[in-house]
């Protein structure tokens, strides 16, 4: 048996808002129809409270298919939020 095309499911992250451009940045890469240089091989790893890695995937040739700022809210008192969700072509869990 031959299994059919493999489909992975695109990974979205979610921080504060802070003084860093590196999400826009790489996201302008692609906005300017740089797609061979926005493609970049990363890592994920997830913490326990101890600040010890607990477990880990690589993903590779990922791009950022969409990125989003805060929602302006004058009378709420939220932090504001930044989400990025990365396209790739496959990951696997290494730890």
């Amino acid at each position: 048996m031959i299994p059919g095309r493999l489909k992975w499911n695109s990974i979205t992250l979610k921080r504060g808002i802070t003084s860093e451009m590196d999400m826009w940045k790489w996201r302008k890469l692609v906005e300017d129809g740089q797609i061979k240089d926005a493609r970049k091989n990363g890592s994920v790893t997830m913490y326990d409270h101890k600040m010890t890695p607990i477990a880990k995937w690589d993903f590779v040739n990922a791009w950022p298919s969409k990125l989003t700022g805060p929602s302006a809210n004058a009378n709420a008192n939220e932090v504001g939020i930044e989400e990025l969700v990365i396209t790739h072509e496959g990951y696997q869990r290494t730890q």
